[in-house]
């Protein structure tokens, strides 16, 4: 329900309580379809809001689906579905079209809403504690004042949804009377991996300790929003406005913060190691404890001295010397190159500009690296971790990167979620690689030999893939594959 002043609430709530009520497309008559339903299920009373809830059976719920889905359609028979202060705990509505659906202040719990259509549906001030609404489509949705509590919305579209305040009232009397209890839309301990928020409108919404791993919010408004302890590692948070946002203990390691406003916004104990932090002012942040990276100067041991017992570690297997750990430090424009960095670990780790050409970097962990620019020419990644590691510009032709034979297991380099726009792959061998979720964006991947690489949910828009064989490899939601029948070679 959206309410923007007395005038609008009066309008907005004077039915609700009532039966529910569909409207059919093309006139002013109303079908009241709920009235069997709760003939069959009495009204239950919800005691944290003191109203009750029309109970709809499974069956009856089916048929408003189908009359709203001809609605969504355009057609006559169509009838919008109204759901206001329904009870639908429990129920099955998975791949449902309920597109413009009315669910005000309706009970979701548990609901199963698994790619759903829900394109500009109204859950005004709706308890969806604990829903499934994996990979549903909630662009423009109405989620203000919702309840989100444990819910899972794995790689869910929310672009443009708004979760900023909304509070629940009813008509009673004559007069207007609040019904709930908290106004803040609450998506505590929701799990949003990889779901898309693009340009939502979070604003005093309560995100504590909530799993966003690799979501997109690029331009989205989180002003006064409380992220404290979230997992937003990996996060594209480019342009966001978090100003007076908390984030204290929140963990934005590998997270895009381009251009991101974070006035007088709360990063006590947060993780930024690996963070791309371009644009960003941070000077009226509260930064205590916060972990960030780190410069050389600081070390207690030279790296000549590091890299020498790295060398004589690898040697005797373990026995001597110490395997380098580099994580989290500045190594900008560094000259790496022709080194034995195999097994190493550079998670987080500043590489931009570097020079690690034709460098030995087996097994090593560069998950969350900033490697933009760097020279990777002819270097061996085999086995290598780069997760997430934004790679954008790196010259990485004629790398190595197939599997790697240990001990009778044969262990794949692994790019996921890597950030490989515009990178130089020529000749690369990426047989078997992971690239779940790469993004390759006009990469130039002439000739790389990829036999049975995992490309599920990567991003090939006007890559170069000439003379690229894709015989074998995992193509699931692959986007920019070309005709297949078109790629030839670059003789």
């Amino acid at each position: 329900m959206r309410s923007q002043g007395p005038e609008r609430f009066r309008h907005g709530f004077q039915a609700l309580g009532s039966m529910s009520k569909f409207t059919r497309t093309g006139g002013s008559s109303r079908t009241d379809l709920s009235r069997v339903a709760i003939q069959k299920s009495p009204s239950l009373l919800d005691e944290r809001l003191g109203v009750y809830r029309n109970k709809i059976a499974q069956n009856d719920i089916d048929v408003m689906l189908k009359q709203h889905q001809a609605f969504v359609e355009q057609r006559v028979s169509g009838v919008r579905a109204h759901f206001k202060l329904c009870e639908l705990s429990n129920l099955d509505l998975s791949g449902a079209v309920l597109a413009s659906a009315d669910f005000t202040g309706a009970k979701l719990h548990n609901t199963l809403l698994r790619g759903a259509d829900l394109r500009m549906t109204n859950f005004y001030a709706a308890d969806l504690a604990e829903a499934d609404l994996m990979h549903a489509d909630l662009t423009a949705a109405d989620l203000r004042g919702a309840i989100l509590r444990g819910a899972v919305m794995i790689s869910c579209n929310l672009t443009s949804a708004d979760f900023r305040n909304g509070t629940l009232a009813l008509a009673r009397n004559g007069e207007l009377v609040s019904v709930q209890s908290s106004s803040e839309a609450d998506l505590s301990k929701a799990v949003i991996m990889r779901a898309t928020l693009s340009k939502a409108r979070l604003s005093d919404s309560f995100v504590m300790q909530t799993d966003l791993r690799d979501a997109d919010l690029r331009g989205s408004i989180l002003v006064k929003a409380n992220l404290s302890d979230s997992n937003l590692t990996g996060c594209d948070l480019t342009s966001c406005d978090l100003t007076e946002a908390n984030l204290e203990g929140a963990n934005l390691e590998g997270a895009i913060m381009t251009g991101a406003i974070l006035r007088h916004a709360n990063l006590k104990g947060a993780n930024l190691i690996g963070a791309i932090l371009d644009g960003v002012d941070l000077t009226l942040a509260n930064m205590e404890d916060v972990k960030t990276i780190e410069q050389l100067a600081g070390m207690e041991e030279s790296l000549a001295d590091m890299l020498t017992a790295h060398a004589k570690w690898i040697e005797t297997n373990g026995g001597a010397g110490k395997q380098l750990d580099l994580s989290g430090k500045d190594l900008t424009g560094m000259d790496l190159s022709r080194m034995t960095l195999s097994a190493g670990i550079f998670r987080g780790a500043v590489l931009r500009n570097a020079n690690l050409s034709r460098s030995a970097l087996l097994m090593a962990d560069l998950s969350s690296a900033d490697l933009r620019g760097a020279n990777i020419r002819n270097a061996n990644l085999r086995g290598a971790r780069l997760i997430r590691s934004m790679m954008v510009g790196a010259d990485m032709t004629g790398v190595l990167a197939s599997p790697i034979n240990i001990q009778g297991h044969d262990w794949q380099t692994n790019m996921e979620r890597a950030r490989l726009g515009k990178a130089i792959l020529v000749g690369a061998d990426l047989t078997g690689a992971n690239l779940t979720g790469a993004d390759l964006r006009q990469a130039q991947i002439r000739n790389v030999s990829i036999k049975g690489a995992d490309l599920t949910d990567a991003n090939l828009t006007n890559a170069d893939l000439r003379g690229v064989d894709f015989g074998k490899c995992k193509l699931s939601n692959t986007k920019g594959l070309p005709d297949m029948d078109n790629l030839e070679s670059d003789d």
